[in-house]
């Protein structure tokens, strides 16, 4: 795998649209290559790449680091996962990227027992909280308050959120979008 980092794989040359993007992807790869640490922390927050690249919406690292054998799990000082990290920074593209890989613990807890459900759901991140149920992440999981995601935000209710998740999980033609949060 490091091999295809390392120049053993033949790569189209980058166009102007990818230059940003493939300088930091070819940063990544050079660093690997040169033996950076994947696992390696940051001293204050105790963050690794795949955390900071979730941080920063950089979807390309993520990717990178990932197919390098990043940590998926890997916990900073606040339990946080780079999951927690993506939902924390609505990064779209690293969420996706992270719930679609088979190593990435959905119902991972940060130190107050929140899930990335449970952020998100607290974050009013809508199209987050639809694609962690329909990734079957904990719907039941509770905070240490004993919160559960459709009550961990003030002012946000979930409509009849249990009976839409057994819907979605027992009829297949059903599509996410019809779980919805409302503001009240």
């Amino acid at each position: 795998m490091l091999a295809s980092f390392c120049g053993g794989a033949l790569e189209p040359m980058p166009t102007e649209e990818d230059e940003a993007d493939d300088t930091s992807a070819s940063i990544i790869s050079d660093l690997i290559c040169q033996g950076a640490q994947l696992g390696a922390r940051t001293d204050r927050t105790g963050e690794t790449a795949l955390h900071l690249a979730a941080r920063y919406a950089r979807a390309d690292a993520a990717k990178r680091l990932l197919d390098a054998g990043a940590d998926t799990n890997a916990q900073d000082h606040s339990g946080r996962t780079p999951l927690h990290t993506a939902v924390t920074a609505d990064a779209q593209g690293v969420f996706q990227i992270l719930i679609r890989n088979r190593s990435t613990d959905l119902d991972a807890r940060m130190a107050d027992g929140s899930t990335a459900l449970i952020l998100a759901a607290r974050l009013a991140v809508e199209g987050m909280v639809e694609e962690l149920i329909a990734s079957h992440a904990d719907v039941n999981a509770v905070d240490e308050l004993g919160r559960l995601a459709e009550e961990s935000s003030p002012g946000w209710v979930s409509v009849t959120w249990a009976p839409r998740v057994m819907l979605v999980q027992t009829h297949t033609h059903v599509e996410t979008r019809s779980l919805k949060l409302m503001h009240t």
